[in-house]
């Protein structure tokens, strides 16, 4: 077994909601149950979730992570990490991993802040031992005692030219949409869908210039059709190309 005991973490809890959309929830891949938190090299955390299907990928640019750790995410703590504080402007939840230990706080009766930073000496995040006021969720959630697939053999793209259709599975364009909303608040999103090669995955990303998230969804592969008029069914020729007594 790992030693979980150095396991510090602070992501928000609106990204973790958002990254549980796509942990897979089977029980024969345990490794991709939960989300992997990792430090990113300009500072943060990078949260990425997949059930093999459909991957994310959130930048949390105030998080910290010890180390990468495959986190597990038991329904509770993702139930507690959707909750919003509605204080001006609204505030989502911060959750901390500390060793096996879960802690989502959000604001206390004083209006305490959720944001506590890592005390680099002791490692810890002072004064979260223990539930207080604050504590919207406090629990048992061990990391994942399974390596989460390396993400340079997923991110690799061809500098070929992008297939010019594709088909997708909407139900996992559908997940986009649902974590756009959970990280933006924003009721319709709008998001960008751009194919690569037929053997490569789809890229999902939000509609800004600098995304906090983007994603990955696998084309489905089914025969493509080769009858009508530029993708249109062929009972709308009829409708739109002329016949002779209409054309005269």
């Amino acid at each position: 077994m790992t030693d979980t005991s150095s396991r510090m973490i602070r992501v928000s809890g609106a990204a973790l909601a958002a990254a549980s959309l796509f942990s897979d929830r089977e029980d024969t891949r345990l490794y991709l149950a939960g989300a992997l938190i990792a430090p990113h090299p300009d500072g943060g955390v990078l949260v990425t979730a997949s059930d093999g299907a459909a991957m994310i990928f959130i930048r949390d640019v105030n998080g910290y992570a010890s180390a990468a750790w495959n986190c597990d995410l038991p329904k509770p703590l993702i139930a507690a990490a959707r909750t919003r504080h509605f204080s001006v402007p609204p505030a989502d939840p911060t959750v901390y991993f500390m060793g096996n230990t879960c802690h989502v706080i959000g604001f206390g009766d004083y209006g305490d802040a959720t944001f506590v930073d890592v005390d680099e000496k002791t490692g810890t995040f002072p004064g979260l031992s223990a539930p207080d006021a604050r504590t919207i969720h406090y629990g048992y959630a061990p990391p994942i005692d399974s390596p989460f697939p390396a993400l340079e053999r997923i991110l690799r793209r061809s500098t070929d030219s992008p297939a010019a259709t594709f088909i997708v599975n909407a139900r996992l364009v559908a997940r986009f949409a649902e974590a756009q909303t959970l990280l933006t608040r924003n009721i319709t999103p709008g998001i960008h869908i751009e194919p690569g090669m037929d053997s490569e995955a789809i890229i999902v990303r939000p509609l800004t210039s600098s995304p906090a998230w983007f994603g990955l969804v696998m084309p489905m592969y089914q025969p493509r059709p080769t009858k009508g008029l530029k993708g249109l069914p062929d009972w709308m020729a009829p409708l739109i190309t002329p016949t002779a007594s209409t054309a005269a």
